[in-house]
């Protein structure tokens, strides 16, 4: 009994961890989701980027990673609408061209994606910042 309930234990904390919620449509903001593992595993964080004003201004917000987060991203999902720029250098400092370029979907196995201009894999193991901005074609 008690290793019934301990599993049943571990599969909720693993249900609460895993984002839940799947954006369709551009709406005006953008859900951006990280996880420290791949397949949204490990502990995950979503934020919900709004634009400002005019339809082709960017996010205005450069989001610095923290722990468990801070150079440790398994999953990089981008909901549709947007595109986000990612980069091993702090508070989006040198993100002109960045690290690597996401479009929807993003990446749920992020430490071995190797489409960055970086031009290598684990690009998870070296992500310090990102910012995102509207993409009116990206779905």
């Amino acid at each position: 009994m008690k290793g019934i309930l301990a599993l049943m234990l571990s599969f909720s904390a693993l249900s609460f961890a895993a984002p839940t919620t799947k954006r369709e449509t551009f709406d005006g903001t953008a859900d951006v989701t990280l996880c420290t593992d791949s397949n949204k595993a490990g502990t995950c964080q979503t934020w919900s980027l709004p634009f400002d004003g005019e339809p082709d201004m960017p996010f205005t917000k450069c989001v610095q990673l923290e722990a468990p987060l801070y150079n440790n991203v398994g999953t990089f999902l981008v909901a549709p609408g947007a595109y986000c720029r990612t980069t091993s250098v702090d508070n989006c400092a040198n993100l002109g061209s960045g690290d690597a370029i996401l479009f929807p979907p993003g990446s749920e196995d992020f430490k071995n994606y190797s489409g960055g201009h970086a031009g290598d894999a684990n690009l998870g193991g070296r992500t310090a910042s990102f910012q995102c901005q509207k993409c009116t074609n990206c779905t």
